[in-house]
């Protein structure tokens, strides 16, 4: 029997993620043995999950700057245990530790998938010079959107034949039929009132997201739709002031903040309309929730930015407003309400599109290529 390919999976500050938790049940196991290596401040409730299920899993703890020496140190007597064929970083403390771990135990495929396009240069310059050295480390960096790439091969000068583009792959069953019984539980939960529309955000709160547009937007929507119900999920981050303050100018029965819902396919299933509008084509570096809400058949309203600028079309797929605009927000809000066979439209045509092109299989294949390269 052939040997199997040895996988170390790092991760960094991640608490809960679908994607990482399809990577380790659909990753092919009897062709590779994988490993999954978290690095958080407190110990991730995937952790749990992925132990119950007999994946090798490995918690590090590192809550700063300060504990970066001990857990280079551990990942460095990790590496040198296991003897891994590639070690695979996601995110950036992860491949800024386990790249330099791995290059300094001749790990010969060190592999980091870049999460972030123009984050840093816009809002943190000083921390590019960490990614240009986190790409200096890895021997593949894997591309999760042509804007990434873009900004890997354009801006920091990475030698395109080391650059990888494999977008996210998902699992469609759930966002196309959520558990009834869970979808009510919710729907209990954030809108016991059962006011309606439902307007859906999934976003953290700060400011590249362009929540400080929708809010404006949804407070005119309540003119022509007194009862409408914003539903804000993810709701942390930096901005948080700056949202709260356009919140309270609108009724407070008329929103609900979510800072975390494990059961992400329910929560879609109580959106009528979804929104996400990143202010500008670049700083979404992928935008999952552009293709979950599209799979769950929300009719949805977009600014074009990361992946969508790849296969987006207005009024065939979603309806596209301009970046900063929150008037051209509540117009199409209201073209939804007033047009129900727009909204038939765009959610057969968004759902098949999305499964034609980012079905797990499809990235799962590319990523294995990569490793048997």
């Amino acid at each position: 029997m052939e040997k199997k390919i040895k996988i170390i999976y790092v991760i960094s500050g991640v608490n809960y993620s679908l994607g990482f938790l399809w990577l380790s049940q659909f990753v092919n196991k009897e062709r590779y043995d994988v490993r999954f290596i978290f690095l958080n401040k407190t110990l991730p409730s995937i952790y749990d999950e992925l132990k119950n299920a007999g994946i090798k899993t490995n918690f590090i703890q590192n809550k700063s700057k300060l504990d970066y020496p001990s857990t280079l140190l551990k990942l460095l007597k990790i590496f040198l245990k296991e003897r891994p064929n590639i070690v695979h970083a996601h995110l950036f403390e992860a491949g800024l530790l386990s790249m330099l771990a791995a290059k300094l135990t001749f790990i010969k495929k060190r592999i980091y998938t870049r999460h972030h396009a123009t984050y840093n240069s816009m809002y943190f310059p000083h921390m590019v010079k960490y990614d240009k050295l986190i790409n200096s480390f890895s021997t593949h960096l894997v591309s999760i959107s042509e804007n990434v790439s873009q900004v890997l091969i354009g801006t920091e000068k990475v030698n395109k034949q080391k650059v990888h583009l494999i977008p996210h792959g998902f699992i469609f069953d759930e966002f196309i039929s959520p558990d009834p019984i869970q979808v009510d539980q919710l729907k209990e939960k954030y809108n016991p009132k059962k006011k309606g529309p439902i307007v859906g955000v999934i976003s953290r709160f700060i400011e590249l997201k362009g929540l400080q547009y929708i809010i404006p937007a949804f407070k005119l929507f309540l003119q022509k739709e007194p009862n409408a119900l914003l539903v804000m999920a993810n709701a942390t981050g930096n901005y948080h002031d700056k949202i709260q303050e356009a919140l309270n100018l609108l009724p407070e029965d008329n929103y609900v903040k979510i800072e975390f819902e494990k059961e992400l396919f329910s929560l879609y299933g109580l959106f009528d309309y979804f929104i996400h509008v990143p202010i500008d084509s670049s700083v979404e570096a992928y935008g999952q929730v552009y293709i979950e809400s599209l799979a769950s058949g929300v009719p949805s309203i977009f600014t074009l930015s990361g992946i969508a600028n790849e296969f987006i079309e207005d009024g065939k797929n979603a309806l596209i407003v301009p970046y900063h605009n929150s008037t051209k927000i509540y117009e199409s809000l209201v073209r939804l309400s007033e047009n129900s066979s727009l909204q038939q439209k765009i959610i057969k045509q968004g759902r098949e599109d999305v499964i034609e092109k980012f079905s797990l299989a499809n990235s799962l294949n590319k990523m294995y290529l990569l490793y048997e390269s």
